[in-house]
């Protein structure tokens, strides 16, 4: 099956607020019209409540960003790529070598997805050399919808309003980092435009002292909202997560007990690799 992810649309009594409630019910009354797999499967209350709050609860703006973002949606195939993702196909496994990040399999202490990030290792001059930046965007959609499906179903297993941590290793980030910071906007302007509130913190960690200045090329592109969410952590960064986030399910290279598999390796990407016969296309595939 190649769809979006459904969950129950109503939440429990008593979790949501109740003026939020009455919004949603508004919203859901304005977007009943609006049919077709991405659209039935993005109505429930949890979900809507993440436009809402997107979008400081005005209505207006949350009817036209939800029906921006189901438009998107089926115009990208985004279910689908997912799926393919999941395989996963020849050019999945493929970008998948180059590419920085990953849900993890384990939660945080209250149950909540994390979502682990390898970008100071990143080679981002050797996806503008090889010219895979474009299979690099489809591995970052399918990487955030990965974490929007996460914090869906999670939401509805355990009956509240669930959002993801976000754990960025920034160690090897260089100048070279700021040359490419293309790649690191494109990127970034992905996940506000179409997967609201999907995160609650995003703590950047072991980062040397450009990444301050890396972050500052990129903050403007990101709404306020979510850039009271980060934080660059200096010094001893396990001790600040180590409240919310029980390193028994983070990787080892940042301290934790689970197999470093479990995130993209983000390895260095060899000369005329992109040479391979491997294009955005899912009929064009090359090898593993």
């Amino acid at each position: 099956m190649s769809g979006p992810l459904k969950v129950a649309q109503n939440a429990p009594e008593g979790v949501i607020d109740a003026e939020q409630l009455t919004q949603i019910g508004i919203l859901r009354e304005r977007l009943a019209g609006c049919c077709g797999q991405e659209a039935d499967a993005h109505k429930d209350d949890f979900t809507l409540l993440r436009f809402l709050i997107a979008r400081n609860c005005d209505l207006d703006k949350t009817e036209q960003m939800w029906k921006g973002v189901m438009q998107w949606r089926e115009s990208t195939g985004v279910s689908a790529l997912f799926h393919e993702w999941q395989t996963p196909s020849d050019r999945a496994k493929y970008v998948n070598r180059f590419f920085y990040a990953s849900v993890m399999p384990g939660t945080s202490r209250d149950g909540s997805p994390i979502m682990v990030e390898r970008l100071g290792k990143a080679d981002l001059a050797g996806m503008h050399r090889e010219k895979i930046v474009d299979l690099v965007v489809l591995a970052y959609t399918v990487y955030l919808e990965s974490a929007f499906r996460a914090v869906r179903q999670a939401s509805q297993d355990q009956q509240r309003f669930v959002r993801a941590f976000v754990v960025t290793d920034a160690s090897g980030a260089s100048t070279s980092t700021i040359t490419n910071i293309g790649i690191i906007k494109r990127v970034s302007s992905i996940g506000p435009a179409n997967y609201p509130e999907v995160t609650q913190s995003v703590s950047i960690v072991r980062g040397p002292t450009i990444v301050a200045k890396i972050y500052g090329m990129v903050s403007p592109l990101l709404p306020e909202e979510t850039r009271s969410k980060v934080d660059i952590t200096a010094g001893d960064f396990k001790k600040s997560l180590e409240t919310h986030i029980d390193f028994h399910n983070m990787p080892c290279f940042l301290g934790g007990e689970a197999d470093d598999a479990f995130v993209c390796a983000a390895e260095e990407i060899p000369q005329s690799a992109g040479n391979q016969d491997i294009t955005t296309s899912p009929d064009n595939l090359g090898p593993d």
